[in-house]
């Protein structure tokens, strides 16, 4: 196992650590009466209409929308310099054509669970233009952890595996599951057979600490948002009191205005909310259209007048549904105001 696939391994277990408030509950391993899932030589195996795949990571929302199944999560990161290309995008709607179409007709009287899977993928450098009008065009989540917010994660998984491998250019197969399931036992809670490795013990410590947890976003635009607070208690205290509230949307120069942050239009320093531009939209605004300003306020309104937030607290067994709304009027009518 080369170093960049056990960084995306360690990748996957803290993503889905950090989203866990979102609704979706880790699949350690399957039940007894679950029809898709079981343990092989590799490890998880999700059962497909042609075939079996390897899982590494997937969760089950922990409850089930009207009009629809049961919904399993899929999560995939890389973690590269280079953009994320087409061939993971495609291996991904594969895998989820194929287990959303494993149904037969059953042969006597027992009918199995049906679920429905997604998919969501992160990058550490950004989609290719090609995987991102692939996964537009077939559904597939697609998350870019190219902002700031995300250097100081991306670092301290980078020198974790690196203090792992030392001066190895690889590690086997069997020592990279090992200590991706120590990292998960350490992170999740679960029970470890053996001494966690101190530089998993360390990493999962950091990211308990420092990066505690993080949030999605849906835009009615269709966008998945990866959401970093400036101060996730403050945010959860503030969606808690206020539940769904009118927001105002920024972006900033410096960066060539990939990154973007919402606040609440009232307490504006309640909380910041930090997330990546989708790719078409900054492509749109910043090298397309006439004047970006304009264009800006224009598919704010398209893309991102509601963004529903869901926030699980497990202490109250609680779901939170919010919706975040931005609306054109109002922000004019709030700059004005600041300007004088």
């Amino acid at each position: 196992m080369k170093i960049a696939q056990f960084k995306g391994y360690l990748l996957e277990e803290a993503l889905a650590y950090l989203i866990r408030t979102s609704g979706y509950s880790l699949i350690n391993s399957p039940s007894s009466h679950d029809p898709d899932l079981e343990i092989k030589g590799n490890g998880l195996n999700l059962r497909g209409r042609g075939a079996y795949h390897q899982i590494d990571v997937i969760a089950e929302l922990n409850w089930i929308p009207a009009f629809n199944y049961p919904i399993r999560l899929l999560v995939e990161a890389k973690f590269r310099d280079g953009k994320t290309g087409i061939d993971v995008i495609r291996q991904e709607v594969g895998i989820l054509s194929d287990v959303n179409e494993n149904y037969f007709i059953p042969t006597d009287s027992t009918a199995k669970a049906r679920y429905r899977y997604v998919s969501a993928v992160f990058s550490t450098s950004g989609f290719s233009e090609p995987a991102v009008d692939m996964a537009i065009a077939h559904q597939i989540q697609i998350a870019d952890l190219g902002i700031e917010e995300y250097n100081d994660l991306k670092r301290i998984i980078n020198d974790a595996a690196e203090a792992i491998f030392g001066d190895a250019e690889e590690i086997s197969k069997e020592e990279g599951k090992r200590l991706r399931k120590q990292f998960r036992n350490s992170l999740f809670g679960f029970h470890n057979d053996e001494e966690t490795n101190e530089n998993i013990l360390e990493l999962s410590r950091n990211i308990k600490d420092e990066y505690r947890e993080l949030f999605i976003g849906m835009s009615v635009g269709g966008h998945m948002l990866l959401l970093k607070a400036d101060n996730p208690e403050n945010f959860v205290r503030y969606i808690k009191e206020h539940g769904s509230h009118d927001i105002v949307i920024h972006w900033r120069d410096i960066d060539n205005g990939k990154r973007w942050e919402i606040r609440p239009a009232i307490d504006r320093e309640s909380y910041t909310l930090a997330f990546v531009l989708p790719s078409k939209l900054h492509r749109y605004i910043f090298e397309i259209a006439e004047n970006r300003y304009t264009e800006a306020i224009n598919q704010k309104e398209v893309h991102f007048s509601k963004i529903t937030v869901t926030y699980y607290d497990k202490d109250e067994d609680r779901e939170y549904i919010i919706n975040l709304k931005f609306n054109k009027d109002n922000f004019e009518l709030a700059q004005r105001n600041e300007n004088g």
